[in-house]
């Protein structure tokens, strides 16, 4: 009799234990940089738009055909009327209010009518006007129906009346809901959904080799990419898991096209003959990454490679002697100022770059700051050049965004000031009559004969974690939408 009752006890045991969620776990990830605000409307940054997509969702994504649906409405295409119907379905925000039409007309309107600051304000050039009919109807009033209307409407979608202030908790519609946050500090994300991981909190760890440390000692589960190449393979060879993936980022040299040295083209093309690319690609980054050589996926219609410069410090030295910059008794030709972020990896970067530029008589001065300060003097135009990455899976209309006069911020993304009729012409034909020849003609003049950017490279995405940790993957985009699929986490390691 004590035999059976035993026996049962542990079969009970057994399948009470079988019962429980697998992804009842939080997962810890540390960060160089955290977002000083979660207003999807406001941010710009890569880690706020990459939990952002956690939190909540877009009216529309686009799928691997760059084919726009949606998860959330009924779309319902007027063309004639140049209008688009989003018939809503029962959707509920996190605190179970449902999502409405007018909620809607007001997050948009927000950025349409310049009631805040938004950087994101260009994307929504071809949107005339959006407005809700009735609680379920919102209707979308364009100009041209562009790959750009539909990559605006992928903002993930957030419940307020105003803007929300820095350090507010923003009410979405997605897997998570924010329950903790410090601005450029510490963030908490608790499932709204069955079935993924309970709860994942990012940590601000700035130090690569700190946040190493801590990963070593199971304090945090997982690192994505912020950290130099050394320290990934460093961490494999102490038994960490380790994972890499194409990435679509896209790093570049941008310049100030309003300044009386970097406005000039073949200066431009000098110093892209005098920097040695490949170099660091090799050395640094240790063969991961790519050559960038478009903006747009390998696998767009639209995508043309255009090859990267050649380095050859002898034809950027003929050229500034052309353009009337001779050495000087110092040596150097004259000075540039290159601003930056104080992230390790891109310093290294910046000083590797300064020494190439010394050996064609360029000095170049790097000024680092904190990401908001970079940022800040950036949109101001207090530059010279810079370096920054472009994150994500883009459509032919990022161009009007980047590169049309128009766009220039804080109307747009047109950092360095780039205005061109001819560039102009390009750009509006790819929007309204997009085909592969306008888009080749167009990524010839910008990244060629304009240079605009000088194109560096794709990085690949680089993925330290708890060797215990499993389920988890990363795609070309490096969001962090694999963290919700982890399926194990060993016990000793629960926190």
């Amino acid at each position: 009799m004590t035999f059976l009752i035993n026996r049962g006890v542990a079969i009970l045991l057994f399948l009470a234990v079988s019962l429980l969620p697998i992804k009842a776990m939080a997962i810890y990830m540390g960060m160089q940089t955290l977002p000083s605000g979660l207003d999807s409307r406001l941010e710009a940054s890569a880690s706020a738009a990459r939990i952002l997509r956690l939190v909540s969702e877009g009216l529309v994504y686009l799928d691997d055909d760059f084919t726009p649906k949606s998860r959330i409405a009924e779309i319902d295409l007027n063309e004639p009327e140049k209008k688009l119907l989003f018939h809503l379905k029962n959707h509920q925000f996190h605190d179970g209010s449902q999502l409405t039409a007018p909620q809607l007309e007001l997050f948009y309107n927000a950025i349409l009518q310049d009631k805040i600051p938004s950087p994101l304000k260009g994307s929504f050039a071809d949107i005339l006007s959006i407005k809700a009919e009735n609680d379920k109807t919102l209707t979308v009033y364009y100009t041209e129906l562009t790959t750009g209307l539909w990559e605006a409407l992928q903002l993930p979608i957030l419940k307020l009346d105003e803007a929300l202030g820095r350090g507010q908790m923003p009410i979405g519609l997605g897997d998570y809901k924010v329950v903790a946050f410090e601005p450029n500090r510490y963030l908490r994300l608790k499932a709204y959904k069955k079935g993924i991981v309970d709860q994942l909190e990012f940590s601000l760890i700035k130090d690569p080799m700190v946040r190493l440390l801590k990963l070593q000692k199971g304090e945090i589960d997982i690192i994505q990419n912020d950290m130099p190449v050394e320290l990934y393979n460093y961490g494999i060879q102490q038994g960490l898991k380790g994972l890499t993936a194409p990435s679509l980022s896209y790093t570049y040299l941008g310049f100030n096209l309003e300044d009386k040295l970097t406005g000039k083209k073949e200066l431009r093309h000098a110093l892209a003959y005098a920097l040695n690319a490949q170099s660091i690609i090799d050395t640094l980054l240790q063969g991961y990454a790519e050559p960038a050589e478009s903006l747009l996926s390998e696998k767009h219609p639209f995508h043309h490679p255009v090859p990267q410069f050649a380095y050859n410090p002898k034809k950027a030295e003929d050229l500034l002697d052309e353009l009337g910059y001779p050495r000087q008794k110092n040596g150097y030709r004259f000075s540039l100022d290159f601003s930056t972020t104080n992230n390790p990896f891109i310093l290294r970067v910046a000083q590797i770059m300064q020494q190439q530029l010394k050996e064609v008589g360029i000095k170049m001065n790097i000024h680092n700051s904190e990401w908001g300060t970079f940022y800040g003097q950036i949109k101001k135009g207090n530059f010279q050049m810079y370096l920054l990455t472009w994150v994500g899976r883009f459509q032919q209309d990022i161009y009007k965004v980047l590169f049309h006069s128009d766009m220039i911020v804080p109307q747009g993304a047109n950092r360095g000031r780039y205005q061109s009729n001819k560039a102009d012409q390009l750009i509006d034909n790819l929007v309204t009559y997009p085909t592969p020849q306008i888009a080749q003609q167009l990524q010839e003049l910008i990244h060629k004969e304009d240079m605009v950017y000088v194109p560096l490279w794709k990085r690949h995405h680089l993925v330290l974690m708890n060797p215990n940790l499993k389920g988890y993957s990363v795609n070309e985009e490096g969001d962090y939408s694999g963290l919700k699929e982890i399926t194990q986490k060993h016990k000793d390691n629960e926190k």
